[in-house]
């Protein structure tokens, strides 16, 4: 008897290819994680004219984002202060920390992916937003002069 079950543990293990017979076989599980999106900006990327060179950037995202996880860089490189309200917790403001935006400069500001939704949503690529900062040729001020 015991020849006997020897000879079929050993018939079951060449069947199953070296794996070990009757192991119960889990299929892998893909978790898929939801995506946080930036939806809108405003000023729209480009040629804007601001007079006030601290004048910022706002970045809607698809859902509340956690600001402490959002990495922000400029180029060329400027300080940068990022801000999200209570009360619009969807919304990072990106403005400069000490100086202001140098008239006539390019700027492009990326955001790194990996920004976290306060859901565990993720930011899967980076966002490049590119403007330039031109103050305006002249200032319509009302009443006279």
């Amino acid at each position: 008897m015991l020849i006997g079950v020897v000879i079929f543990v050993a018939v079951m293990y060449f069947v199953n290819k070296g794996e070990v017979p009757f192991e119960p076989k889990t299929p892998p599980v893909t978790v898929a994680v939801p995506e946080v999106k930036v939806v809108s900006v405003d000023p729209a990327p480009g040629d804007r004219q601001t007079i006030d060179g601290f004048t910022s950037t706002a970045f809607e995202f698809s859902s509340p984002i956690k600001v402490d996880l959002v990495q922000i860089q400029a180029n060329p490189y400027i300080a940068l202060k990022k801000t999200v309200y209570q009360d619009r917790p969807n919304i990072l403001y990106v403005e400069p920390q000490a100086v202001a935006w140098t008239g006539g400069l390019t700027y492009t500001i990326t955001i790194k992916k990996g920004v976290i939704g306060v859901n565990g949503e993720e930011l899967k690529e980076d966002v490049v937003y590119t403007f330039s900062n031109t103050p305006p040729e002249y200032i319509d001020l009302p009443g006279p002069i």
